[in-house]
């Protein structure tokens, strides 16, 4: 007996030290040697130690589906590893498993409710997947943990954004901007935020400072130009697109937008070079096959037009993901909450009126604008832009 645990003893040793060592070649970049230390240790027992790092090494190589294994695995064992299971679920978001990599968050939040860093990304799995109300939610509990937070404020500007809060909005995204006035993203964001209301004006003054801090900043240069052109100014919205064209001739959203406001012959040489290049990334390639289809349309190729908007449209499609269950759930949800009986209970609430007020109108025709002068009467309430029977 006593050999027994002598010999078990020193195995324990020797498994600990082939650990060690497979988190030192880890750390230094050695993966293929960490990998094989740890196979070695994984020979002689399921260790979890070894588990976590072959976890990480998969990770690290893009490998999510096996960084999800091994992490399982590692939990199995180290249950309550809170870091652990962050980590999955960040694997599991690369995977675009949105419901398992919420579980895997708050099962983190259930072993300490004040993670910071977990509220904000369980948030933004939220923002993600249209459900604003809970990542408003969370981006608020989060600012009561630290409240001069700028990025959860950008982050809470955006979801009230989204879901219609306009005001709401801009009060996060100039509270970001007060705590860190070079916050370019925080910025843009107020700029589109006040575009949408119809402060062109106001848009514009922002987008300045975007560009004087980072000149090369392509999408403050597209929303300036979009903001003139509502403003009747097509001209210098061209000029504004071509211009900064010139320091990034390659980029196909530029090109795009120049497309959609006066389709131009002369470009469509350059993007058939372009969309020939096998190096233009997939988000580039999507916006020259659509300027293409314009300027092809304009000059009456219609065919050739077609197929580029057709490949641009294949193209768009793979950006995004489209789950028929989970809307089908969302709708089950809506009928489920808003019953009759939900209706019966909340009718003595609000105004006595049974008549709301509903704008309707293309967009930047001005419907924003009458819903300001409407509800700057007292006895109306605006509730800006809203999407809930969108």
């Amino acid at each position: 007996m006593q050999q027994k645990n002598s010999s078990d003893n020193a195995e324990g040793e020797d498994l600990a030290g082939l650990s060690r060592q497979a988190l030192q070649h880890f750390k230094d970049g050695r993966l293929q040697q960490a990998q094989d230390v740890c196979q070695r240790i994984l020979q002689k027992k399921k260790h979890s130690g070894a588990l976590l790092i072959l976890g990480w090494i998969a990770h690290q190589q893009h490998k999510f589906e096996e960084a999800v294994e091994r992490y399982q695995q590692y939990l199995d064992i180290k249950p309550k590893d809170a870091e652990a299971r962050y980590t999955l679920g960040l694997a599991l978001e690369e995977l675009q498993r949105w419901e398992d990599a919420i579980e895997a968050y708050q099962q983190v939040l259930a072993i300490n409710a004040d993670d910071v860093i977990t509220i904000i990304r369980l948030g933004n799995v939220f923002h993600t997947l249209n459900r604003w109300p809970r990542s408003i939610a969370l981006y608020e509990q989060a600012l009561a943990l630290q409240p001069d937070n700028v990025l959860v404020h950008r982050h809470l500007g955006a979801s009230l954004q989204k879901s219609g809060q306009m005001k709401k909005a801009i009060k996060c995204f100039e509270q970001a901007l007060s705590l860190q006035p070079d916050y370019v993203d925080a910025r843009i964001k107020l700029a589109q935020v006040l575009r949408e209301l119809g402060r062109a004006e106001e848009a514009l003054a922002q987008l300045e400072q975007v560009i004087d801090l980072k000149p090369d900043e392509t999408e403050a240069h597209i929303i300036v130009a979009l903001t003139l052109r509502e403003l009747g100014e097509a001209e210098r919205a061209i000029e504004q697109l071509e211009r900064h064209l010139g320091t990034k001739p390659d980029c196909g959203a530029l090109y795009y937008h120049i497309a959609m406001i006066e389709p131009k012959q002369e470009h469509i040489p350059v993007l058939e070079k372009l969309i020939s290049d096998p190096g233009l990334s997939n988000r580039d390639a999507l916006y020259c096959h659509f300027a293409l289809g314009n300027m092809l349309n304009g000059s009456k190729s219609f065919d050739h037009a077609f197929r580029h908007i057709l490949k641009a449209n294949t193209l768009y499609r793979e950006t995004f993901s489209y789950d028929t269950e989970e809307d089908s759930q969302i709708i089950d949800r809506l009928i489920k909450v808003y019953s009759k009986r939900f209706f019966q209970r909340t009718c003595h609430l609000g105004s006595a009126s049974q008549l709301p007020v509903f704008i309707v109108g293309m967009q930047k025709s001005g419907s924003t604008l009458v819903e300001q002068i409407i509800s700057s009467h007292a006895l109306v309430y605006g509730a800006d832009e809203i999407h809930a029977l969108t």
